[in-house]
């Protein structure tokens, strides 16, 4: 296990990719015991490894643009963007938002749907430790902020096309316990091998850090003297504010593959310019599998609409700034001509008789003229008002790329087209709802990654007990956990790893879909799924069912029948012993000795009766829109 250093000081820290990372304390720090006498990495080989992140930069130069350029049109600046002259600097330069709606919208689908891991065994004896997984799995979530990194990620796919998780250890977290860190990852802080599609393919990751000399000096004070200048080009947002960098320097994280005779581990070495600042190769003692157990990068890339021969995917931008773009120009074009119309303007003769000087001041009740006032004299411009073409063909823009982007009214609530039906309006908003599911399942998949890299560093570091407090009835519950479930077992062909399965549930937190949850608990209650026994036929009804926790309903109601069958069983013993004794327990179970006939059947589960049968169906369609299950 590698010995991590705890962070001396928490300071701001500039940094190109994630403002919240510190580098400094998540970097591994040197051993103790001193270093071989040959050193795999030395000065040559991080000069390769900047010629290589050159190189790679380069490749990634027009993806960077586009970036950036995204990061524009969000900010409403699309003007500032565009290659064109569309009219004079006097020109109302109008920036619309539709576009800008329709990914608010796509992100209030995401955020509806967030998710959370459940964990599942492949082997039986493995099924505790799934179990406890899944209990604890939420809370390193929660200490990591996951919530602002899942919104930062989709916020990022949105606009840019891609979004990257980074899963690090923390040494310094918890007073040096160290712990699993989250991040996001800003585009233009990662670099990797031009012209793959899984960053795991890649020969080597660079990771770029803005950090302040006076911190890397306190880190490693062999920088001192070394630092100063310009730091290396690392590709930066048009910021609001003045950025001063002059007295920082960029810290770079090189991750890259290596055979090391059983398989490809990942080692990790960090540089600043030309001087090497630490590297795992160089101490293969405290790192034999390179800098983590588990043999990958830790990033997860996610792209939202994939395009070939590239990790990164296209965003809403650049499938549909086409359109805002042309709604801008009309709009411009309507409100130029408005302000034209809405302001008098008069032609007049050079040798005309009308004080110029008097006639402009509306202040003025008396223009003097000299001599005769022709109607030549001064004549009043008039605007021709913008055509109804013109206005027919800016809706039909504004409509078309509602299409393409799939955010159309009935998305965002608005109904439209004179459809009064709840079915029809229900379908509508079932199939506007495809684009979202579709999304939503690719971002679980990312998602049901990093929580399998999440539980390969709990393997790997969590090798000291430590508490977690699970959520529950009442105040919750305190779990010991550390990783003595996820090492070697013993099996028939020697050990084996524990090994599990991810499935992500939505955690469905609109006030919709919890109102319709608690009235199906409530339906389920009136229909006599708990009394007791109905057990048979309530599991057999569930078993063609399909709702949220239904596993743990189905539980609940099976602990009801052994419960049961266990008071039975005893009160037969009890009535061979002492039938007295027997009838104190039954009524002390508040139960009668009834024929099976005289148990309560089980009632139609209730409708709204405000609505028919496809009614409801449709609703309930339409509340599973945008969620995927």
């Amino acid at each position: 296990m590698p010995k991590l250093f705890k962070k001396k000081k928490k300071e701001e820290l500039l940094d190109a990719g994630s403002p919240e990372r510190d580098p400094i304390a998540e970097a591994p720090g040197f051993p103790p015991d001193p270093p071989p006498l040959f050193l795999p990495l030395g000065k040559d080989e991080v000069a390769k490894a900047n010629h290589i992140l050159n190189k790679y930069k380069q490749g990634k130069a027009n993806l960077d643009r586009r970036i950036i350029e995204s990061e524009e049109w969000w900010k409403l600046r699309q003007w500032s963007t565009t290659h064109r002259d569309s009219g004079t600097r006097t020109d109302p330069m109008y920036a619309g938002s539709q576009l800008w709606n329709c990914i608010t919208s796509k992100h209030a689908d995401a955020m509806d749907s967030y998710p959370e891991p459940n964990v599942r065994p492949r082997m039986p004896d493995d099924r505790d430790e799934a179990k406890r997984l899944t209990s604890v799995l939420p809370v390193i979530l929660e200490r990591n902020d996951f919530l602002k990194v899942y919104s930062d990620h989709w916020w990022s796919l949105l606009k840019k096309g891609t979004g990257i998780y980074g899963c690090f250890w923390d040494g310094s977290a918890l007073g040096g316990l160290g712990d699993i860190a989250v991040r996001h990852i800003d585009l233009l802080s990662i670099s990797w091998q031009p012209g793959i599609t899984d960053i795991q393919d890649s020969a080597n990751v660079f990771y770029e850090t803005l950090v302040p000399n006076e911190r890397l000096k306190e880190r490693w004070p062999q920088l001192e003297g070394k630092l100063g200048g310009k730091p290396s080009a690392v590709r930066h947002y048009r910021y609001d504010d003045e950025v001063d960098t002059s007295d920082c320097s960029v810290l770079v994280d090189w991750y890259y593959k290596k055979w090391n005779g059983v398989r490809r581990v990942v080692h990790l070495a960090q540089f600043v310019g030309d001087e090497l600042l630490f590297a795992t190769e160089n101490d293969p003692a405290a790192y034999p599998n390179g800098i983590y157990d588990h043999g990958m990068y830790p990033f997860i890339v996610h792209a939202l609409f994939p395009v070939e021969g590239s990790i990164a995917g296209h965003g809403y931008y650049d499938v549909a700034k086409q359109y805002q773009e042309q709604i801008d120009v009309l709009n411009q074009a309507i409100v130029k001509n408005a302000a034209f119309g809405a302001k008098p303007r008069f032609f007049i003769r050079e040798d005309g008789s009308v004080s110029e000087a008097e006639f402009a001041d509306p202040e003025r009740d008396l223009v003097h003229v000299g001599g005769n006032l022709g109607e030549d004299s001064i004549r009043q411009i008039h605007v021709s008002p913008f055509s109804e073409a013109a206005l027919r063909l800016l809706n039909s823009k504004i409509d078309e790329m509602k299409e393409v982007t799939g955010n159309r009214d009935v998305t965002n609530g608005g109904i439209g087209g004179g459809v009064t039906a709840a079915s029809a309006i229900a379908a509508l908003q079932e199939a506007s709802g495809k684009i979202s599911r579709d999304s939503n399942l690719m971002a679980y998949d990312s998602f049901r990654r990093l929580t399998l890299m999440i539980i390969e560093l709990v393997r790997q570091f969590y090798t000291l007990p430590r508490w977690f407090l699970i959520r529950g009835a009442g105040d919750g519950e305190f779990v010991r956990f550390d990783n003595s479930g996820l090492t070697p077992k013993p099996s028939d062909s020697g050990y084996r790893l524990p090994v599990f399965d991810i499935r992500v549930d939505p955690q469905k937190a609109t006030p919709y879909t919890k109102i319709a949850q608690n009235e199906l608990a409530l339906q389920l209650l009136q229909a006599g799924f708990f009394t007791p026994g109905n057990e048979s036929t309530a599991l057999a009804c569930l078993d063609m069912m399909d709702f949220a926790d239904k596993d743990q309903v189905a539980d609940a109601i099976s602990r009801g029948e052994r419960i049961r069958s266990a008071a039975e069983l005893g009160l037969q013993l009890a009535q061979k012993v002492d039938p007295a004794l027997a009838d104190q327990i039954a009524a002390a179970l508040g139960e009668t000795r009834r024929s099976p006939t005289q148990v309560k059947r089980l009632a139609p589960l209730s409708q709204n009766s405000g609505e028919t049968k496809g009614m409801s169906r449709a609703r309930e369609r339409a509340r599973k829109a945008s969620q995927v299950r």
